[in-house]
């Protein structure tokens, strides 16, 4: 008999959210304007390059996010299944608590965003906001090397959790 753990039901239930919303890739405006959250996360062991974006506010829903960034910001692509909003980041800061010994680092994310433009549902929307987050970095010593760009070996894993709060309108 299989036994039910903490770790299961969460995966269960994930799953069960996944299939209701993440593949239709469900999304709409809740109302025209107002306080606007999105949270994003990714896991390098599930995509290279596509994060979860999940929208709570005018835009609302599960949906994907791909990003483009250099040092001082760039864009993400949030695409819901009503549309798609295209999104500038400035970074204001970032710090890296970094341990060699276990090759493990932790970066400290911040900064300001805007929308640039919209399709869809979303392509009246306008709206800016700040976010916050952490980006984690795993990797394993390969001879006398962190994983990384001194080894030439991409770390093992890197997750992100961001959250960018602020306000939007979609016309």
């Amino acid at each position: 008999m299989r036994t039910l753990t903490r770790t299961t039901v969460t995966a269960t239930t994930l799953a069960g959210l996944l299939m209701t919303f993440g593949a239709a890739g469900a999304a709409h405006a809740a109302s025209s304007e107002g306080a606007q959250n999105f949270q994003l996360h990714y896991n390098s062991s599930v995509s290279d390059q596509v994060s979860q974006v999940i929208g709570h506010g005018p835009i609302s829903g599960v949906g994907t996010d791909v990003e483009n960034f250099g040092d001082d910001g760039g864009q993400a692509v949030f695409t819901f299944r009503d549309g798609t909003v295209v999104v500038d980041v400035t970074s204001d800061n970032e710090s890296m608590d970094l341990n060699l010994a276990a090759c493990h680092a932790v970066v400290t994310l911040s900064g300001d965003w805007h929308i640039d433009h919209g399709t869809g549902a979303y392509a009246g929307a306008t709206g800016n906001g700040t976010y916050s987050g952490t980006r984690t970095i795993f990797g394993a010593r390969i001879k006398g090397v962190c994983q990384g760009p001194e080894s030439g070996v991409e770390p093992r894993m890197q997750t992100s959790d961001v959250m960018l709060t602020g306000a939007v309108s979609v016309d």
